[in-house]
């Protein structure tokens, strides 16, 4: 990171507009530090009645029953989501797993970087305790809204996360490493309710902020999407002739180009990758399955690795190379990348290898065209028809292309390339804003709930 970009990071986290305490003491806890002289510092099992793991009742998918019930992605932004919960039949509800208002829900199996995640219910709609989130009840001595920024504090995360066991695909920590773990509080009331309304004002004036960034992003990608859309489909000369694609959504297309099917512009049948489970290992060749796949792009940070010999077995039925296209067949049905690395990689059975013929086809517009929405659609009404979210190789071979001149591949395929990077750069930089507002706001509460700052009467300014 630059030296400038480190600087206005550093200001825009600074917290130095408020107060310190007037008086400091030891902590006794190292990674805390110093807090207010009058604070106290106790296990969590101090101040909660319980912490426990939810009900192991057989989850639907889906159900007009009026018992929803949690699951690990309900919580993964840090409030509750009704879009990703599980149901419940209503004989197999146990009344004991219902929340209750104020209860906390904390993410203890989880990918690493998840553990600790958690969020409050505060609702009136029914909600079932599931398994793999803790339920954690606090008792008379904190209130509720004050110890769920604690548990948002990058401090709890911290420390929950130092203490997780880690495993092949995910970690996890004990109900009893959680209750052991300790930390400081105001015992006065009124003190931890003065923060909470401090935080509450503040982390939602931040919100707010993030969610009209947010909005602006999803209009520049849907910029895009209508840029490309509409410039497979039509081309760049707005006064060619044109002609009915015979494709019912599609409507007309320029009179020159053809409509053909994807299997006949291919130097090989698509494949994919291996159906089993790999051996993965710390240091080998990359692996890679859907979630690899974002905004477009191969992503390697956070790939998983594969032994070298298996990769060569791998890779005598599925071999990417630079140039190819990636497309999820399974999971993220109908994400899209372009090979643009010229190292070894293997890939997962979610994924489906695409070799153009590229005398025939653009690499690059062949990218496009999959991202297009003619295409999309078609890959939504095969999904539609499966049993399961999956896609066949031979249904993908059979996609239908709208095929421009060679010549005017590349032309149209250099002109997304320029227009849609600049439309990326501003998406990025947004994005970027946005992770700086989601710091910040992590930064405020953790030094709002460890006493770093004094925000006593701030709420009401």
């Amino acid at each position: 990171m630059s030296g400038v970009v480190q600087e206005q990071r550093q200001k825009f986290f600074d917290t130095s507009g408020f107060k310190p305490y007037p008086e400091y003491k030891d902590s006794g806890i190292e990674w805390l530090g110093e807090i207010p002289e009058h604070w106290d510092v106790k296990q969590l099992r101090r101040v909660i009645k319980s912490l426990k793991n939810g009900t192991t009742a057989p989850q639907l998918d889906s159900g007009t029953t009026n018992y929803p019930v949690t699951r690990i992605e309900t919580i993964s932004n840090g409030y509750i989501n009704y879009n990703n919960v599980g149901y419940l039949k209503e004989n197999d509800v146990d009344k004991r797993y219902i929340l209750n208002k104020d209860d906390i829900l904390i993410s203890h199996i989880n990918s690493l970087e998840y553990i600790g995640n958690c969020a409050i219910y505060k609702d009136n709609e029914t909600l079932v305790h599931g398994m793999n989130l803790l339920r954690l009840i606090p008792d008379d001595n904190i209130i509720p809204d004050f110890l769920i920024y604690y548990l948002k504090s990058k401090n709890f995360k911290y420390s929950a996360r130092i203490h997780a066991k880690p495993a092949i695909n995910q970690a996890s920590v004990s109900s009893t490493v959680l209750k052991s773990l300790k930390f400081s509080y105001p015992s006065n009331f009124n003190e931890q309710k003065s923060i909470a309304n401090f935080l509450d004002k503040e982390t939602h004036k931040i919100d707010k902020l993030i969610e009209k960034k947010q909005r602006l992003v999803e209009l520049l990608e849907e910029k895009r999407s209508a840029l490309i859309n509409h410039t497979v489909a039509k081309g760049l000369d707005p006064d060619v002739e044109m002609k009915d694609s015979g494709i019912e959504w599609l409507g007309e297309i320029p009179e020159h180009w053809d409509v053909v099917k994807l299997k006949y512009l291919l130097r090989s049948k698509v494949t994919d990758g291996p159906h089993e489970s790999p051996a993965f290992v710390d240091n080998g060749i990359p692996f890679l399955s859907a979630d690899s796949i974002q905004n477009g792009k191969l992503k390697f940070e956070n790939c998983r690795y594969v032994p070298y010999e298996d990769h060569i077995r791998y890779i005598r039925k599925c071999k990417p190379e630079k140039y190819d296209l990636l497309l999820g067949k399974a999971a993220s049905v109908g994400k899209v990348a372009l090979v643009d690395v010229d190292f070894e990689f293997s890939i997962w059975s979610p994924l489906a290898l695409i070799k153009p013929d590229t005398r025939e086809l653009n690499s690059k517009l062949l990218y496009y065209v999959l991202r297009s929405r003619y295409v999309q659609k078609q890959i939504d009404m095969l999904n539609h028809t499966n049993t399961q979210d999956n896609l066949g190789m031979k249904e993908i071979e059979n996609l239908k292309i709208i095929l421009p001149s060679v010549s005017e591949q590349k032309q149209i395929a250099d002109y997304l390339d320029q227009r849609t990077s600049k439309i990326d750069e501003l998406i990025n930089k947004i994005n970027h804003q946005i992770e700086y507002l989601k710091e910040y706001r992590t930064a405020l509460i953790s030094a709002a709930v460890t006493g770093k700052i004094d925000v006593r009467g701030e709420e009401q300014k």
